[in-house]
């Protein structure tokens, strides 16, 4: 995935959808500047880490909004 994604970044895309949290690191830590959308679920105790590297993430239900607003 990784070499797929630097090939990407080499032809000028900067913007991703990933599948989960661990590709979405995966790709922070290769390239800090690209935007990155999670779209599987994310863990409560991830959702620190993630937004904490700018990394979005799609709501999935209505616990993961209680959660984000406290």
């Amino acid at each position: 995935m990784m070499n797929i994604c630097e090939a990407l970044i080499k032809t000028g895309i900067k913007k991703f959808a990933v599948a989960t949290v661990e590709e979405a690191l995966e790709n922070k830590e290769t390239n800090n500047e690209v935007g990155i959308l999670i779209l599987g679920p994310v863990e409560n105790e991830c959702m620190s880490k993630v937004s904490d590297n700018n990394i979005y993430f799609m709501i999935t239900d209505f616990e993961e909004i209680e959660y984000i607003e406290k």
